[in-house]
Formats: C-alpha cells, sequence, structure tokens
C-alpha cells in the first residue's frame, strides 16, 4: 500500500474564502505583479494533485482522468505525468480534442511518459480535471453526460480545483460529487456548499502571501509546512 502522507489541518471559516472573480483576479495579479509564470503555477498546482492522488491508492493502481481543453486540463496533466512515472496505469478522457497549445503540450509529455489516452472500466480512482474557476455553466452535453456517467462511479473520486458542474448559485445543474477536492491557491466560496461533502484539501501553487495582502484578501493558510493543508469546517 501507498503510505499515507501527513498533512497539515486547520480549522477553516469560508466566510474568508475566495469568490470565483476573487481568484481570477489574484491568479492574474500574481502572474503580472510577481511574475509568477502560468506554466510554473500549472506544474505546482499538478505536483501536488499527483501528490493527494497518491496518497489515495496504492502504486500500481488503475486511474482515469478527466481532461479539460484548458488550464485545468493542462494542470491536470502534469499530474498524469508524474503519476505515470511513479507506477501507476493512467487513462486520459479527453471529450473536447479541441485543446489549447499549453494542453495538448502537456498531453504530449504525459503519453511519452505512458498515459493511455481513452476511458477505462471499474478504475481505482477517478481524477476531475476538466474545468476548474473556468467553467461557463451549462455545460455542453458531453460533459453533463460525463458527470452523470462519474457519479455511478464506485471507485472514490477526486475533483481538481472545483468539481465540474458545481456553480456559486443555488443551481439543478449536474456537478461531479467528488470525495475529495484538491483546491488551487486559496479556499472557494463555492465549496461551502450542503450537497458537497468532500475532504478539501488547498495546493500551494506559488501565489506569494503578499499578493494576498496587496488584493485584501486573507490568506492563512500554513503552506509552508506542506504545501497541502487539509481544511476543517
Amino acid at each position: 500500500m501507498t503510505a499515507p502522507i501527513a498533512l497539515p489541518t486547520i480549522d477553516f471559516d469560508y466566510n474568508t474564502a475566495l469568490s470565483i472573480k476573487e481568484m481570477m483576479r489574484l491568479d492574474q495579479y500574481a502572474i503580472r505583479k510577481y511574475h509568477v509564470p502560468k506554466l510554473l503555477m500549472l506544474e505546482s498546482a499538478g505536483y501536488q494533485l499527483a501528490r493527494l492522488a497518491a496518497a489515495n491508492i496504492p502504486r500500481g493502481g488503475v486511474i482515469e482522468m478527466g481532461i479539460g481543453p484548458s488550464d485545468n486540463g493542462s494542470g491536470g496533466l502534469v499530474a498524469a505525468r508524474r503519476l505515470a512515472a511513479w507506477g501507476y496505469k493512467i487513462f486520459l478522457d479527453i471529450p473536447d480534442i479541441n485543446l489549447s497549445d499549453g494542453t495538448l503540450m502537456q498531453a504530449n509529455r504525459a503519453m511519452a511518459f505512458g498515459a493511455d489516452l481513452g476511458r477505462v472500466k471499474n478504475p481505482d480512482l477517478f481524477i476531475d480535471c476538466y474545468f476548474g474557476f473556468t467553467q461557463k455553466i451549462p455545460l455542453a452535453d458531453e460533459f453533463i453526460n460525463r458527470i452523470l456517467d462519474i457519479n455511478q462511479y464506485l471507485c472514490k473520486k477526486m475533483s481538481f480545483d472545483i468539481p465540474t458542474g458545481l456553480t456559486e448559485v443555488e443551481s439543478d445543474h449536474p456537478f461531479v460529487f467528488a470525495d475529495v477536492v484538491c483546491a488551487l491557491g486559496a479556499p472557494k466560496k463555492v465549496l461551502n456548499n450542503p450537497e458537497l461533502t468532500s475532504q478539501v484539501f488547498v495546493a500551494d501553487i506559488g501565489i506569494p502571501p503578499k499578493a494576498f495582502i496587496d488584493l485584501g484578501l486573507v490568506n492563512l493558510l500554513p503552506f509552508h509546512e506542506d504545501g497541502l493543508v487539509q481544511i476543517l469546517m
């Protein structure tokens, strides 16, 4: 079995969490003001996702990853590359083949490391990397169908940043019922949903603490201890 990683935990007040607009502003501000390259943030995010995935299933397990066409998919593919290198069997589900240049580059890297294209029956873990905070609701039919299908999976389900289909306002739109969420950079208010019963972890993606201060945002997470923090309500 994979040895569990010991992660710091913190009691968290969701009143201090960020809206999606605030997270987008913070993300762009860190790139512009502090010269943190997007590719570096995606590499950090994907590495932390891979660590969290590896803590949940034994090495050699089968992982199906849902990959979107843009940044969330790119970060997921970084994780796919890492996990393939660590001995996991990785299958990539890419419903929209119109990938951004960066995502296509990461897909080629992941496949060079041994990831395969396609879906698989009865994976040991499913990781949802379709959209993150850039998703626009309602989603296209192929993604709605994926959500409905994935929610029938018997394996553990993990979402990268925000479960696909989850909205900030009350909605009947289906979303991935993730068991684990790996949020990026900061907790998001959208995750404070009574229908979402996930364990929520937040990953350090390299946004400097001063960027939060500059924008009047709160960041009290002890990233210095590990890079992944579990938040408890």
